[in-house]
């Protein structure tokens, strides 16, 4: 057969001999050209590991000099020197508190949607008819817990035990279970004013706004938030007790030096330095865990899928070794956005958002800074949130002071110049705008309200009705009166 073909197709032959002569050419080509690439690769890598060297060492030693600077600074560094100054029990309302706290998982329908919308919206507004059985109900089961909160208020001091060194993994339940007890303490108050006892409603509001100090010195944001809430809704609650009976002149000046004293900014400020120390133990964590990394840059499969452990840990390994100078990097990145978001926040709100505009190249940060990506615009919301319960706060002072004039003068002012002018208390501006609050008449009684967080007048629609101001782009920060 070999001859047959060999006889009648000679090509066949010299095809093979060619074609193996040309595959031994390339092969042998491409290992003359493997070995003159072998030098410059391996100069090409030891370059780059010099590189590395040189990257991790030089922003490593900027990152410990940059942590330095906000050590000798006095300002907390990590999550551990967040940690508050122990407190004997015997001073400690804490204790108090926890006590009350085991006296109830969560109150009977404290947070059924009747009371919670009845305390924490102004407008629109449930019905009395709907919330008071619930509402009694609630106040009823809480019986014992009220006299706790007195002798706990009693108490020079409040530190809760909280494992700061855990970093955001640290537990703030008391934080919830404080504003459950504020909702506790309003449901009373506003029982108290429907019931005829004025007084001690207006005493149930001011132990409210002491409760919410249990919270002022804590350095994380979630307890100023939770804060800023509770005083929103005794700003609500006050404004509807109001408007059951008239408050007497030394009613509304006992309300008026309750609000008075409350001061938002210290607390927000080592708030706001506190969250930066989550950006230290965030970025510590990555360098010793790529996954850290993982958790917060990849959205899981719907699928699962499988990966050796020991492949996973060998990964987990080269990732974090090969990703240091671009960890150290990101979090010099980080510290960087949230010491211009501090420097900001202290400034008064209409300063503050004319700057802020100085944040926007912020939006170009390297993937690898994911804190300040995952962070941008927290603190300036946040800071909207201060001002706006220090909006809360204003109204109210301004609201006492019209209530007390109205008592001794048989009407309210036509404006708050001829408030100002009768009445011997200092009369808060907004927030906002720096500006005195908006006040018109309307009927026998008043609207009085803020700019918001839009800087604009929108002819005092409320943020409280949701739907409504988001619909219309609207904002203001209202308290009305129909008495």
């Amino acid at each position: 057969m070999q001859d047959f073909l060999e006889s009648n197709f000679p090509t066949f032959k010299a095809a093979a001999r060619a074609g193996y002569r040309l595959v031994k050419l390339k092969f042998m080509a491409s290992v003359r050209i493997g070995r003159k690439l072998v030098k410059p690769v391996i100069v090409v890598f030891i370059v780059m590991l010099v590189a590395h060297a040189i990257l991790m060492l030089v922003w490593g030693r900027q990152l410990e000099n940059r942590r330095e600077q906000i050590r000798k600074s006095g300002d907390p560094v990590s999550p551990s020197d967040l940690m508050l100054k122990p407190v004997p029990d015997s001073e400690n309302a804490a204790v108090i508190y926890q006590r009350a706290f085991r006296l109830f998982g969560r109150p009977h329908g404290l947070y059924s949607s009747p009371i919670d919308e009845y305390i924490s919206v102004r407008e629109p507004r449930i019905s009395w008819a709907k919330v008071e059985p619930v509402m009694r109900k609630s106040v009823q089961d809480a019986a014992p817990i009220y006299p706790l909160i007195r002798e706990a208020l009693a108490r020079p001091k409040c530190v809760f035990p909280v494992n700061w060194s855990e970093g955001p993994m640290a537990s703030f339940l008391h934080v919830g279970k404080l504003s459950e007890m504020g909702r506790l303490q309003l449901a009373k108050a506003i029982l108290e004013a429907r019931d005829g006892n004025t007084d001690a409603a207006i005493d149930d509001i001011c132990i409210t706004l002491q409760l919410s100090d249990a919270l002022k010195d804590e350095p994380r944001l979630i307890s100023q938030l939770i804060r800023y809430r509770l005083i929103q809704m005794v700003s609500v609650s006050l404004e509807d007790i109001s408007n059951i009976h008239p408050l007497t002149p030394r009613q509304a000046k006992i309300m008026r030096d309750e609000m008075n004293r409350i001061e938002l900014q210290p607390g927000f400020m080592a708030a706001m330095k506190g969250e930066r120390t989550i950006i230290v133990w965030f970025y510590d964590a990555v360098r010793k865990d790529w996954s850290m990394f993982e958790a917060l840059t990849t959205i899981p499969n719907n699928g699962p899928e499988y990966v050796p452990e020991s492949l996973r840990k060998a990964g987990n390994i080269i990732m974090t070794y090969l990703c240091r100078p671009f960890i150290y990097k990101g979090e010099m990145i980080s510290m960087d956005f949230w010491e211009e978001q501090i420097r900001l926040v202290a400034l008064p709100y209409p300063e503050l958002d004319k700057q802020k505009s100085r944040l926007d190249p912020w939006l170009e940060t390297p993937k690898y800074a994911i804190v300040t990506r995952l962070f941008f615009n927290a603190c300036i919301s946040s800071a909207a949130s201060k001002e706006s319960a220090n909006a809360r706060l204003g109204l109210a002072q301004v609201a006492m002071a019209l209530q007390a004039y109205k008592a001794e003068a048989g009407a309210y002012p036509a404006s708050l110049a001829e408030l100002k002018s009768k009445i011997d208390w200092a009369l808060p501006e907004d927030p906002f705008t720096g500006k005195p609050l908006i006040y018109n008449r309307v009927g026998k009684g008043f609207k009085l309200y803020s700019f918001g967080m839009n800087m604009k007048d929108d002819g005092g629609v409320p943020l409280d009705n949701m739907v409504k101001s988001r619909l219309q782009g609207k904002d203001d920060i209202v308290w009305t009166s129909d008495l």
